[in-house]
């Protein structure tokens, strides 16, 4: 089995475990695996994709969808099925999704439109060399035209073993509770609203408890969410670390009471997701927030606290209560084996065609 992406695992962490993740299921399942990756160059890059999969000998060929892009990789697809490859195709995120992030984007209208008017040339065809296709969240009609038999709609997986439980959690009640939101920053991420909600509850009279926020990560977003914190008043109250692995990430996990998942999946047409950071938060054994539906946690769960699809921050501050008031209720332990029992790629490896 291999795996394709036009994408830089410095720059896309979460994205190449995921991918190692599911490529170690396989192994697990007799699989010989290997990935094939490297950072989107134009035209360059999808020769260089092109060549490597007609050279590739392996049985099963994966490949990451390039959006619009995929138009151009349509011949080595038809190859590769030729040769008697079982070839699958994994959307991240549905086409019209990427296009309605492109269009609320702050690019020129020129260039939101060319892109916009490129997803949907490549339409649904650029798909119809996959024997499957992998999808996170539902698609629209428009490009399940010719794909809808061979969708298959699963939650995000982990490899759970690669994620390190934390082994401490800070004692609650406390004077301070303490928030971590771990993302590469975009505007769907909602932290803004995170932002507005501290500082409604920091205008409470006498607040049981301060609020205290550690974002980790860079993004598009982050200078947006960091002119906002100034202007809100809260830079003592709001820190931005930068993007933080290894050691340094589980130290922050064991400092912190509770985690922000993705809270504005409405602003690119989202109700159900699959958020790969929840998946991460769950077998780490830290509580979290997060918006939408989610497949793989279906309410009530009593680490998952649920806020609405909108940018209302009076939900977000009752989240931040009803967590002080239930957190003697969660285990992190308990937490940790949900992530084992339902969120591991031994799960949802068959889908790829492990297996198969």
């Amino acid at each position: 089995m291999v795996y394709f992406g036009l994408y830089d695992p410095r720059e896309y962490p979460g994205v190449h475990q995921k991918v190692l993740g599911l490529l170690r299921a396989a192994e697990a399942a007799g699989f010989q695996t290997r990935v094939w990756n490297e950072p989107f160059s134009k035209m360059a890059g999808l020769k260089r994709l092109s060549n490597a999969i007609d050279t590739a000998p392996e049985t099963h060929v994966i490949l990451r969808s390039l959006g619009f892009a995929n138009l151009f990789i349509i011949p080595a697809l038809l190859r590769a099925r030729r040769r008697g490859q079982r070839v699958t195709v994994e959307v991240a995120a549905p086409n019209q999704i990427a296009i309605n992030e492109i269009w609320t984007s702050r690019q020129s209208l020129w260039r939101r439109a060319r892109a916009v008017t490129a997803f949907y040339v490549s339409g649904p065809w650029s798909l119809w060399p996959a024997h499957r296709i992998i999808q996170y969240a539902p698609e629209s009609w428009w490009f399940r035209i010719g794909t809808a038999a061979k969708t298959v709609e699963v939650g995000n997986g982990i490899d759970v073993a690669a994620i390190e439980a934390r082994r401490k959690a800070p004692p609650w009640p406390a004077t301070a509770l303490r928030l971590i939101a771990v993302a590469t920053v975009s505007r769907w991420h909602g932290y803004d609203r995170l932002l507005r909600a501290i500082k409604a509850f920091s205008e409470r009279p006498q607040p049981a408890f301060n609020l205290h926020l550690v974002i980790a990560g860079e993004g598009p977003e982050l200078d947006s969410l960091r002119s906002l914190s100034a202007s809100l008043g809260l830079d003592d109250r709001v820190v931005f670390a930068g993007t933080v692995t290894g050691a340094p990430l589980r130290d922050l996990y064991e400092q912190s009471h509770l985690a922000i998942s993705s809270l504005a999946l409405h602003r690119i047409g989202l109700s159900s997701a699959s958020v790969l950071k929840a998946r991460e938060y769950c077998a780490v054994g830290i509580p979290f927030i997060a918006s939408g539906r989610d497949p793989d946690f279906p309410s009530p769960l009593e680490f998952r606290f649920v806020v609405s699809a909108s940018e209302e921050t009076a939900d977000v501050v009752a989240a931040l209560e009803a967590f002080a008031a239930h957190a003697h209720q969660i285990d992190r332990a308990a937490m940790r084996q949900y992530a084992i029992d339902h969120l591991d790629w031994r799960h949802k490896a068959a889908a790829f065609g492990v297996g198969a």
